[in-house]
């Protein structure tokens, strides 16, 4: 005897299927098929065993994928109250953009095209913040309400083949650890495994995986993983941690910063560009409170992130990278440092 099942109704699945009929309405019997193909590589992966809709994360990682390479706009919705959860996701995501993109013009059919040729769903994020950053011109004058009714209605601001165009560029270059691959995230699945986690020796060892450090709202910032850290080389790394610690043991390379140095770190931004900004902090200061301050200060320094775990994610995964400080270096060393390599840039920039 079959277990009787129950039916439940997933947003956004009638103006997918609105599609296809006008698509193949001469071959409808294959529009069950596709919504069905549809639903179990896209759609189901943003419910819950219930059926219910599961965009905290996904909207917690499309905020900090825009605040590392959009901060200045991060900024702006902050102050016109456009929250995480206001961004539209469920919409664009659930209806795969049928709601927002018109059909004609062939502009919903490229942006299909561009999803179902991916291989991973974090492709949506991408994609998300690829608009937002394409739109950017034309969101920055809005309020609240104009804001919520133009997005509603992307086929009038976007140029579909340079925001698709941007988005893999996008996911390109963005280091794989910045997305997990649950999209759900631990706090929505019914069983508990914070103690399972305590009682194993592995993850005594690793704070961060304990922390569910990528499930944390207050960390609206990109995280870095040691094995992603250790792969790059042009970046600045800065170390918040005391000096004590810092010159006992240290990444090779890094910067001492207790304090911040804005204008060091605006003008590094303006001097290289592409480099990313990687906040090396330890369990009692990860680094994401002084990320968020330094933002709030100056909002154009984008791709800064914070290294999971910290530094002693890299004393696990990558000792030959880290040094003692020298017997006689002193803190002051690193501020002389900030100050000479500010009136260097600065003069660089008056020659130009």
């Amino acid at each position: 005897m079959k277990k009787e099942q129950r039916v439940v109704y997933v947003q956004g699945i009638d103006s997918i299927a609105a599609v296809l009929y006008s698509e193949y309405y001469e071959r409808d019997w294959l529009v069950v098929p596709m919504l069905r193909q549809i639903y179990n590589k896209y759609l189901r992966n943003f419910l819950d065993g219930e059926g219910n809709l599961c965009f905290k994360y996904s909207s917690l990682m499309v905020k900090r994928l825009l605040r590392y390479y959009d901060p200045e706009l991060v900024e702006h919705f902050r102050e016109i109250e456009f929250t995480a959860n206001l961004y539209p996701l469920v919409n664009w995501i659930m209806t795969l953009f049928a709601h927002s993109v018109p059909l004609i013009k062939g502009q919903l059919t490229q942006i299909w095209t561009s999803i179902f040729s991916q291989q991973s769903l974090e492709y949506f994020f991408y994609l998300a913040v690829a608009i937002f950053i394409h739109s950017k011109p034309t969101l920055l004058p809005l309020d609240l309400n104009d804001t919520l009714q133009l997005i509603s209605h992307l086929g009038s601001i976007i140029d579909v083949p340079q925001v698709l165009e941007m988005a893999d560029r996008l996911q390109t270059k963005t280091p794989q650890s910045f997305v997990q691959n649950d999209l759900i995230g631990p706090s929505q699945h019914k069983l508990d495994l914070s103690q399972i986690l305590k009682d194993s020796a592995y993850f005594q060892d690793r704070w961060w995986e304990l922390d569910q450090l990528d499930y944390n709202e207050s960390f609206d910032i990109c995280l870095l993983s040691a094995e992603d850290y250790l792969k790059r080389k042009s970046m600045l790394t800065i170390d918040i941690r005391p000096w004590s610690e810092f010159h006992a043991c240290h990444i090779r390379g890094s910067y001492h910063m207790r304090e911040m140095h804005v204008e060091f770190i605006r003008c590094y931004r303006e001097n290289y560009g592409d480099n990313v900004i990687v906040v090396v902090g330890d369990r009692e200061t990860p680094g994401h409170t002084f990320i968020q301050e330094l933002l709030a200060l100056e909002s154009s320094i984008s791709k800064i992130c914070m290294l999971r775990g910290g530094i002693d994610a890299i004393k696990m995964e990558g000792m030959q990278v880290l040094r003692k400080g020298q017997k006689n270096a002193r803190a002051e060393d690193f501020t002389q440092q900030y100050d000479k390599f500010v009136k260097k840039a600065v003069q660089l920039k008056a020659k130009k």
